[in-house]
């Protein structure tokens, strides 16, 4: 298998919660948002969160349904999805930064 390249040097960062919740009957709840408990998401941010349910906004919760299987699948354009022993593997744990914003060496 060949190794992934690394991710593009920017600064942007998936930062949106989301989720899709079913109950037994097949009734969804979609959620997404940006809440942030942190210092800045709190004094600096502009944070957001939405709720959706299948019964009152059928299509939009297929849409967010369908975005986040995309998101989940490792088939998002502008994100890759892995999991902790992939992610340790491919030793891309080197990407995170520090607290000053300079790469970590592993």
């Amino acid at each position: 298998m060949q190794p992934r390249p690394p991710p593009d040097p920017d600064d942007s960062i998936f930062h949106e919660k989301t989720g899709i919740i079913e109950d037994k009957t097949g009734d969804r709840l979609a959620f997404n948002g940006s809440i942030n408990e942190t210092e800045y998401g709190w004094t600096r941010n502009w944070e957001s969160f939405s709720a959706l349910t299948s019964w009152n906004d059928g299509p939009r919760v297929d849409a967010e349904e369908a975005s986040f299987a995309k998101l989940w699948a490792d088939k998002a354009r502008r994100a890759i999805t892995l999991d902790v022993p992939t992610a340790l593997r491919e030793q891309l744990l080197t990407f995170l930064p520090d607290s000053a914003g300079r790469r970590i060496v592993i």
